[in-house]
């Protein structure tokens, strides 16, 4: 689990160095409100995972559901918490680039890197819809390899592109995102396809 919960690190920890290596003092502040502008969209995904995987491994737990009555739950489940997501990233994203253009002026050129930014927590908080598999059927080790190893390739891509442009890092966080997200997916429904029979 260290290497797994470690990925934020190196990602964003790193992300910093780099970017302090390159770029002004100005650009590197621009990049880093734009950065902590799009976390408050993970914030709130953490917040509703939280309740999110209780309700996971009460369905998956629950004996008096068959196989494909748990199914549907967990279906109808993700919709909402997937549309709840996608709501807050939309008000967050408007809500902080209105703010920015009103009272913080001379942050104004974060605007673009908040909505590539915000595209990615939002990713982030798609991930938090499928990872609470791998845990409730002890694959903890697959999702570090997973998350730990497309870490270390946003880590090869953003040395070697971060020089030329901070938007290209900023579509770095996209992409691993993406990449992350649609492995977990993979793996998760492969995992719930395999298991359901032997352990619900």
């Amino acid at each position: 689990m260290i290497p797994h919960h470690a990925t934020t690190w190196v990602r964003q920890g790193l992300d910093r160095y780099i970017i302090n290596f390159y770029y002004a003092t100005y650009q590197v502040g621009i990049f880093s409100f734009a950065l902590n502008a799009a976390n408050i969209i993970e914030m709130i995904g953490i917040a509703f995972n939280s309740t999110n995987s209780v309700t996971i491994f009460k369905t998956l737990s629950n004996k008096d559901l068959n196989n494909q009555e748990k199914k549907e739950k967990l279906e109808k489940q993700t919709r909402l918490i997937g549309t709840i997501y996608f709501a807050a990233a939309i008000v967050v994203m408007i809500s902080m680039s209105c703010i920015t253009l009103v009272a913080l002026p001379k942050y104004k050129d974060s605007i673009p890197y908040i909505w590539i930014l915000s595209v990615s927590a939002f990713l982030k908080c798609v991930y938090f819809l499928y990872c609470n598999y791998f845990f409730y059927f002890s694959k903890t080790k697959l999702l570090m390899y997973i998350t730990f190893g497309t870490s270390v390739l946003h880590l090869l891509l953003s040395l070697v592109l971060t020089q030329y442009s901070l938007l290209y890092t900023a579509l770095i966080y996209v992409i691993i995102q993406l990449v992350t997200d649609i492995i977990v997916y993979i793996n998760s429904k492969k995992i719930l396809k395999k298991e359901i029979n032997e352990h619900i």
